[in-house]
């Protein structure tokens, strides 16, 4: 009982001092931008258009790498020079899981039994930059074109489910002509000019980096120019989905308003909320009524799903 306790006291105070040392960067990196956006408002905004497309890694936990360690199957793509890790399990129509920006494969773990159990087949992966796969620098371009790589590759996508900011990434797949049957999406990202704002909040930036911020974030997209900012809208493209959905949020997400996952739900036709609370954005991942609700509401092909209920 005695180390029992001694080893929950010591995650406990890691898990305090991560926090603490995450504070100090946070402040650190502030405090230089505000320095830097007063002598140069544009280098400072290309120095933050580079954070813009680095994500924080998280490397998966040692559980969640001896889950992805046993795949049944794992498999590669390269994109833009960096190989991607991806990892699958049974046979059926495939449900694609997919995490959101700093995320991870391992985090969508707890999806991948009930969906086998179910009689689906389900692939995931960490996006560049992310987890276990290459780079430092990625963006929704690349994860989209993953996507379309494992729809192809599959033969066809059943459904999937996404978080965050991976439902955005999921969202300019299915632009790009990837077809479903059913999404949800988890806590989904749905502005990228609110996304921009919550960024440039982080950063501290000032006011007069904001134009020189998004010019360098424009140039990594001269396809998109200025509509970047409202062309992966994910309320804007849900208007186009030919498919039913769920949407999970909560009511405690700072990084998903009220009102936007109000115009996502308006404009998706076909969609159903589900709204918990006092999950905030991360937890809500982990909790067994949002598996059971996201696994529940996936349906079977019905030949399919009379032959696995004999």
């Amino acid at each position: 009982m005695a180390t029992q306790i001694q080893s929950s006291t010591l995650v406990h105070t890691r898990k305090r001092n991560i926090k603490r040392h995450s504070s100090f960067v946070q402040k650190s990196v502030q405090y230089g931008f505000r320095i830097l956006g007063s002598i140069s408002p544009k280098i400072t905004g290309k120095l933050g258009a580079e954070l813009w497309f680095s994500p924080r890694r998280y490397i998966p936990t040692p559980s969640e790498q001896i889950f992805l360690d046993n795949a049944e199957e794992k498999f590669y793509f390269t994109v833009k020079g960096k190989r991607v890790v991806i990892y699958a399990w049974g046979y059926g129509p495939s449900v694609l899981l997919m995490h959101g920006w700093g995320g991870r494969a391992g985090q969508m773990a707890q999806f991948v039994k009930p969906l086998l159990e179910k009689g689906f087949s389900v692939v995931c992966f960490d996006a560049p930059a992310h987890g276990n796969s290459d780079g430092e620098q990625t963006n929704i371009i690349e994860m989209g074109e993953i996507i379309e790589f494992i729809a192809e590759r599959e033969q066809g996508l059943h459904a999937v489910i996404a978080h965050s900011f991976g439902a955005m990434a999921a969202s300019h797949a299915f632009k790009k002509g990837v077809n479903l049957e059913q999404a949800v999406f988890i806590s989904p990202a749905v502005s990228v000019q609110f996304m921009m704002d919550l960024f440039r909040k982080q950063l501290g930036a000032e006011d007069a980096v904001l134009p020189f911020l998004k010019k360098a974030i424009e140039s990594k997209f001269p396809f998109f120019g200025p509509e970047f900012w409202h062309d992966f809208d994910l309320d804007n493209n849900a208007a186009d989905f030919t498919f039913p959905g769920l949407i999970i949020s909560d009511s405690h997400d700072v990084y998903v308003p009220a009102s936007q996952l109000h115009s996502l739900s308006e404009k998706w036709e076909g969609a159903k909320v589900h709204t918990t609370h006092g999950l905030g954005h991360h937890k809500i991942l982990k909790m067994d009524e949002v598996t059971e609700k996201a696994v529940g509401y996936l349906n079977l092909p019905t030949r399919l799903e009379r032959a696995h209920n004999h």
